[in-house]
């Protein structure tokens, strides 16, 4: 078994990188780069038939949330487990919602994205839509992954918190 400290820092890397690569994404396409479109006319089509204001809150929005996720996984990595004070239980149980939050509708997308490309089942019929494929993957992995990061640093923090308070000479 990793000591919690190498399982913590594992986490907050494996959810950072998932993240911002999300984020990444997402801010591409509100500045107008087209990165993973495959219809570029279909995908300006359906960011027209938006206002401003829903434009905004889909593209950008989800921006934020990403970095305030980043925040979340950082504080929880670099918090130390002490007393079971109400702040933190309240980081811990923060930080195990997040992680199935993202964990379980990220591993359903990635079920469901790739069951046709690795021969589960039949792509379904019609029109694909405006972006590749590949950006389900991205979209879905890093919300699997996330949730995963999530978890390992909630599940160390935990582990941490319930042995009690770290000895002065063992704090890094």
């Amino acid at each position: 078994m990793r000591a919690p400290g190498h399982v913590r820092t594992l986490g907050a890397a494996v959810g950072t990188t998932a993240l911002t690569a999300y984020a990444a994404v997402k801010a591409s396409w509100a500045l107008g780069v087209d990165v993973g479109v495959r219809n570029a006319a279909q995908w300006h089509r359906m960011l027209d038939s938006l206002s401003d204001g829903e434009r905004l809150a889909a593209l950008w929005r989800t921006v934020g949330l990403d970095l305030l996720g980043v925040a979340l996984l950082l504080v929880l990595a670099s918090s130390r487990a002490g007393r079971a004070s109400a702040p933190a239980r309240l980081l811990r149980a923060s930080g195990w919602l997040a992680g199935a939050a993202l964990l379980l509708p990220g591993a359903a997308g990635l079920a469901v994205t790739l069951g046709p490309t690795t021969g589960l089942w039949p792509a379904a019929p019609g029109d694909p839509g405006p972006l590749a494929d590949w950006v389900f993957v991205v979209v879905y992995g890093s919300f699997a992954a996330a949730g995963a990061g999530y978890l390992l640093v909630s599940a160390s923090w935990r582990s941490r918190a319930s042995h009690g308070p770290v000895p002065e000479h063992a704090r890094s």
